[in-house]
């Protein structure tokens, strides 16, 4: 038990002491308090304590819209084995249109227009350079390995793996290049509110039934895409909330939004275009925004 030593300012309890070498003196030190108001630093312990476990608990908005998203694609699967294959079509039809409308709306959300063109320019670029998009498919034979038991799928075109790993990159990108995903987290993050992403989760999940019933289980594993994605953003909300502006927003839906055309025009089969290559586009646009006090001036839509 340390006991209360006498000073010139009052008595007080030291943490610790060290002697300097060849000097007869001993020093105590003590923890330096923020205020010397007990109730004060009591009140801020309990603060401190309170956003740790709100930041925790955000944390459950992000595993409902996961679990969500399971939810949804075991009602695709089961919905699956009763769809003929014209009604099938049928889903990717609607599916593609609705994407390609979605797109659209999100892409004219942009206040550069320039910085859209130069992110998806460049974002390819580097994307293809890095192939990602083979990245995304060996992660898709690595992910459909572990759930052989669940059968195989017998897509119209393309091979069963193929089919996997492009549910898992459609899904994961429908769920995540919104501004929904980013704000909504950092209102879990920064306010405890989870209004939003509980939203969000009712809106995964509805799509996940119809996106699993064209691509089968991929779908479900973009649920760890989302639980990686929109957790890391709740839990750095009080850092990175100040960089995020209504300029980086709009223009990362609207790259987003280019990418769910993208997505949009290979369900129609119009063409085939590799969007996990594109994925770079997302990192080069918040770079834009970023420097755009010195950019401003480029590509401003009118």
């Amino acid at each position: 038990m340390q006991k209360a030593n006498r000073h010139p300012i009052g008595p007080y309890n030291p943490d610790w002491a060290f002697v300097t070498e060849r000097e007869e003196r001993l020093s105590f030190v003590r923890e330096t308090k923020s205020t010397l108001d007990s109730e004060a630093r009591r009140m801020q312990e309990i603060q401190t304590n309170r956003n740790h476990r709100c930041r925790l608990t955000a944390m459950l908005a992000t595993i409902v819209n996961a679990a969500a998203i399971i939810v949804g694609t075991t009602l695709g699967l089961v919905l699956k084995t009763r769809l003929a294959e014209r009604y099938r079509t049928v889903v990717f039809n609607g599916i593609g249109v609705a994407s390609l409308l979605i797109g659209i709306s999100m892409a004219l959300q942009t206040q550069r227009v320039l910085y859209l063109v130069l992110a998806v320019i460049l974002g390819g670029i580097a994307g293809t350079a890095l192939r990602l998009h083979d990245g995304v498919h060996a992660l898709g034979l690595w992910l459909r390995r572990g759930f052989d038991r669940f059968g195989s799928d017998r897509p119209a075109a393309g091979s069963a793996t193929e089919r996997f790993a492009e549910g898992f990159l459609t899904a994961s990108v429908l769920y995540c290049v919104g501004a929904l995903a980013i704000i909504g987290s950092f209102e879990a993050g920064v306010e405890g509110d989870y209004r939003l992403l509980l939203v969000k989760s009712v809106m995964d999940g509805t799509v996940a039934v119809f996106l699993a019933a064209a691509y089968g289980l991929g779908v479900g594993c973009s649920a760890l895409t989302v639980l990686v994605y929109q957790g890391v953003l709740t839990l750095l909300a009080d850092a990175a909330a100040p960089l995020v502006g209504d300029l980086m927003l709009s223009e990362v839906s609207s790259v987003g939004g280019a990418m769910v055309v993208m997505i949009g025009l290979n369900l129609l089969h119009l063409t085939h275009i590799k969007t996990a290559d594109y994925l770079p586009a997302l990192v080069i646009v918040v770079g834009l925004t970023l420097i755009d006090p010195w950019l401003g001036f480029l590509g401003a839509t009118t």
